[in-house]
C-alpha cells in the first residue's frame, strides 16, 4: 500500500497539478544529544461543559481566558459537515468503539478544488552514547506544503485506510527507528472552499458568534491520518476547536509558562551542536517552517510530550528550570475545545481512522 501512495502523489507531480509554495521543501538531517532529565510539567484535565450556556461561558471561560472542553453533540449536530462528511463505522478498537470515515462519494463531487498540503517524511534512529549516558537522535526531516487537487488527498487517504493495521501503525516513541510519511490536509480557509462545502459549517456555533464582538478571524479545516502533529505554538485570537472525526490529544500551557518552554527550547537550540541545520531564533510563528521540522520540532516534542510515550521516555533538560502545570485533554468525535488567546498548545492525531477538526478564530 505504501508503493500505492508513493504512485499517487508522484502522478499528481507528474500532471503539474501540484503547486508548491515558496521555500517550503526543506530537508534537514539533525544531530541531538538528549540528557535523560525528567520533565516537570505536571498535566491536569481541564473544565467541562455538558451544554452551550452562552452567558456561562462567557463569564467563566471567555472573559477569564480559561481553556474549557465542551462535550455537547448538540454543538456538532448543528453543522451539516458532522453527518454529511463523515460515516460512522463500528470498530473493536477505540474507547467508544465507533470511529469515522470520509464520505468519500459525497467530497469527491469537489476533487477539483485545490487545497493546501503538507507532506512531511521522516526518519528518526536513537543511538546510545556510552561515554556521557546522554542519547543521540538522528532526525531526516523533509517537509513540503504545497497546492494541490483534492482528489489527491483523498486517493492517498483511501490508500493509507486499505494498509494493514500493523502496517499502518507508526511508533512515535523518539528512543526508536522510525520512519513515516504523512499527507495533512492544515489549514485549509473554509473560504477557498466550493459554496456547498462551506454551508456545510453553518450555523457559526453560538459559543462563537454569541459570546464576544461575533468577528470570526478564520475558520480553518484539518483533516488526516494518525498520526498528525501540530508542535508547541500560540493562536492570534481565540480558538473554538470542534472535533469531527477520529480523536486528537491536546496539551495546553499558560501564555507565561508556554514562553519560558518555547524559549528553553530556543537556548537548547543555540546550546547543542548540530549538523545540517542553522538555529535562527524566531517567533512562535504558527505553524512555521521551523517548528516543522529539524531540532526545533525534536525539541518542542521532547518538551511537551516527553513523558507521553509508551515506554519510560525521557525528556530534554529545556523544562528543568521550575515545575510547570498544563492541562491535557483527549478530543473524541463531537468535543470541542476552548483556547483562549495566547494559550500555547501542541495537538496530536492519534489512533485509527479519520482524525477531522474546524476551528474558529474569532474575537
Amino acid at each position: 500500500m505504501r508503493a500505492r501512495q508513493t504512485q499517487i502523489w508522484m502522478l499528481y507531480r507528474r500532471s503539474n497539478q501540484v503547486t508548491r509554495q515558496p521555500q517550503t521543501c526543506l530537508k534537514t538531517s539533525v544531530y541531538i544529544s538528549i540528557s535523560r532529565n525528567v520533565s516537570t510539567i505536571r498535566y491536569t484535565s481541564p473544565d467541562v461543559l455538558a451544554d452551550e450556556n452562552i452567558d456561562h461561558f462567557r463569564q467563566k471561560y471567555f472573559r477569564a481566558e480559561k481553556p474549557v472542553v465542551i462535550r455537547s453533540a448538540e454543538l456538532c449536530l448543528k453543522l451539516p459537515a458532522y453527518s454529511k462528511w463523515f460515516l460512522e463505522t463500528v470498530s473493536n478498537h477505540g474507547k467508544k468503539g465507533v470511529q469515522a470515515q470520509l464520505n468519500f462519494d459525497y467530497i469527491s463531487k469537489h476533487g477539483d478544488v485545490l487545497v493546501p498540503l503538507e507532506l512531511t517524511s521522516s526518519a528518526t534512529k536513537g543511538e546510545e552514547n556510552n561515554t556521557n549516558g546522554n542519547k543521540t537522535y538522528i532526525n531526516n526531516t523533509q517537509f513540503e506544503r504545497f497546492q494541490a487537487p483534492l482528489s489527491m488527498f483523498l486517493d492517498w487517504t483511501a490508500a493509507s485506510a486499505e494498509r494493514p493495521k500493523e502496517e499502518s501503525q507508526v511508533n512515535t516513541d523518539i528512543n526508536r527507528n522510525d520512519t513515516n510519511t504523512q499527507i495533512y490536509l492544515a489549514q485549509c480557509h473554509l473560504e477557498n472552499l466550493p459554496p456547498q462545502l462551506q454551508s456545510d459549517f453553518h450555523p457559526t456555533p453560538a459559543l462563537v458568534s454569541q459570546t464576544g464582538k461575533n468577528d470570526v478571524y478564520a475558520t480553518n479545516l484539518w483533516i488526516g491520518t494518525p498520526p498528525t502533529y501540530t508542535p508547541l505554538h500560540k493562536d492570534p485570537n481565540p480558538n473554538l476547536f470542534v472535533q469531527l472525526a477520529g480523536v486528537k490529544h491536546v496539551r495546553l500551557l499558560s501564555p507565561s509558562t508556554g514562553l519560558q518552554v518555547f524559549a528553553c527550547v530556543q537556548q537548547e537550540m543555540m546550546d547543542s551542536t548540530t549538523k545540517g541545520d542553522d538555529f535562527l531564533g524566531h517567533a512562535a510563528t504558527f505553524r512555521g517552517n521551523e517548528m516543522m521540522q529539524g531540532s526545533e520540532r525534536v525539541l518542542l516534542e521532547r518538551a511537551v510530550w516527553g513523558d507521553a510515550s509508551s515506554s519510560s521516555v525521557p525528556s530534554t533538560g529545556v523544562v528543568r528550570a521550575q515545575n510547570h502545570i498544563g492541562y491535557d485533554v483527549i478530543l473524541e468525535r463531537g468535543d470541542s475545545l476552548f483556547i483562549p488567546k495566547g494559550w500555547w498548545h501542541s495537538i496530536k492525531g492519534v489512533g485509527e481512522g479519520i482524525t477531522a477538526s474546524v476551528n474558529w478564530w474569532f474575537r
